[in-house]
């Protein structure tokens, strides 16, 4: 739980790192500025998550990728008001239904005698 929810606020950072590079319009042309800008941001992110973040290092805290583009999407899609505390609660209410869910399953798919 503590590695999804790190990973979530760094995805949030670096999406909103993305969009001081695309505030900063480093090119002319605003299509040029919006490719490169994310292909810069989200090689150093991958770089960072798949390369210095693994398991081994750093007690594995920033490791789990997907967490980190769900944050980073999130940015773009809800913007910096909410963001970590919607994305959070969505963690934390899919981790209370998949505690939940294994004793209920295993109660309905009881055999019949």
């Amino acid at each position: 739980m503590p590695r999804y929810l790190c990973c979530s606020a760094c995805g949030a950072l670096w999406g909103a790192a993305t969009l001081v590079a695309l505030g900063l319009g480093l090119f002319a042309d605003a299509n040029m500025n919006l490719m490169i800008c994310v292909t810069v941001v989200v090689a150093v992110c991958c770089f960072f998550h798949l390369g210095i973040g693994t398991e081994d290092k750093l007690g594995g805290l920033f490791c789990h990728c997907p967490m980190v583009f769900g944050g980073f999407a999130a940015i773009f899609s809800q913007g910096l008001g909410e963001l970590l505390f919607t994305l959070w609660l969505g963690i934390v209410l899919g981790w209370i239904m998949g505690a939940v869910a294994g004793p209920i399953s295993r109660m309905v798919d009881q055999p019949a005698n």
